[in-house]
């Protein structure tokens, strides 16, 4: 994951749709023009001014998908197996 410099920069991101994580791993991200924020199977939402209040000096990461954990290859391997009818 990427660190954000700045509170700026977390909330471009936000309205760029792209996901953030807090340094407490608390992922935002933004929805019906509000922030929602999801820790430990908790969601809520927050407007811009009560997460700047409350959160305006963490420590903010972007969030990436790590694609590089899927085997592709392994994948069709597999399904070429199974799909030629050997049980």
């Amino acid at each position: 994951m990427e660190k954000i410099k700045t509170f700026s920069e977390v909330l471009m991101y936000l309205k760029d749709q792209e996901i953030v994580i807090s340094g407490n791993c608390t992922s935002f991200y933004l929805q019906n023009g509000q922030i929602t924020a999801h820790n430990n199977g908790t969601r809520f939402t927050l407007t811009f001014e009560d997460f700047r209040e409350l959160y305006g000096k963490e420590p903010f990461f972007l969030y990436k998908p790590d694609d590089s954990k899927v085997d592709t290859e392994k994948d069709d391997e597999y399904y070429a197996w199974k799909n030629s009818g050997v049980n």
